[in-house]
């Protein structure tokens, strides 16, 4: 209740970071920022992403987005081929401004299509990279506007994911891939950009 009300009485955000322990997400029921731009959270999702899919409903100025890492939902297989998007849904007209997505790749066919996104940068933390390819990249080149940065963390190469962003996203202009297996971090392709959170925060996530 007290973040609640803090937060309702913070109506002129324009930046919301929320990285705190604790299943807080209803703290955003009620809560409406009309200038909010950038948005990121690393709370978990279960046992309801309600919350949240609310919250991005009601808040379509947002147009930097940040979801943490991986995200598991009760009754829902882990296994890394699975389909299923874990009940994670937006309208068509939520996020009409959403340019820039960064977070677990579980999510981002959920939230990625459709929408002006011209920056990706995935949390790609599985041993099945290969399994996971085609429900994940694809849905990445119905963006409603070219994307053009693609940034993804890997436990390890992987030849279909570079087959995959050839194909699906021809319009690429930015690509950073890093090996997260070990270590260390071992950067294939580095152009330069600016993002709102490092790459480094996310992948401790």
């Amino acid at each position: 209740p007290m973040l609640a009300n803090a937060l309702k009485r913070l109506s002129r955000l324009t930046a919301l970071h929320l990285a705190i322990d604790g299943p807080y997400l209803p703290a955003l029921s009620g809560c409406q920022f009309p200038y909010l731009t950038t948005f990121s959270t690393t709370a978990d999702l279960s046992p309801t992403p309600a919350p949240l899919m609310d919250f991005l409903v009601r808040h379509g100025s947002i147009s930097s987005l940040c979801l943490g890492g991986d995200t598991t939902f009760p009754n829902v297989s882990n296994d890394s081929s699975s389909r299923r998007t874990f009940d994670f849904s937006l309208p068509p007209t939520a996020l009409p401004r959403l340019e820039s997505y960064m977070g677990s790749r579980r999510l981002a066919p959920a939230i990625v299509p459709r929408r002006p996104v011209r920056k990706v940068t995935l949390a790609w933390h599985s041993p099945n990279v290969e399994t996971e390819v085609p429900f994940v990249i694809p849905p990445l080149g119905s963006t409603s506007t070219p994307l053009e940065s693609f940034s993804a963390a890997t436990p390890g190469w992987s030849a279909s994911l570079i087959r995959a962003l050839a194909r699906f996203l021809p319009f690429l202009i930015s690509l950073r891939l890093f090996n997260t297996s070990g270590d260390y971090h071992n950067e294939v392709v580095s152009l330069e950009q600016d993002h709102h959170y490092s790459e480094r925060e996310l992948m401790n996530t």
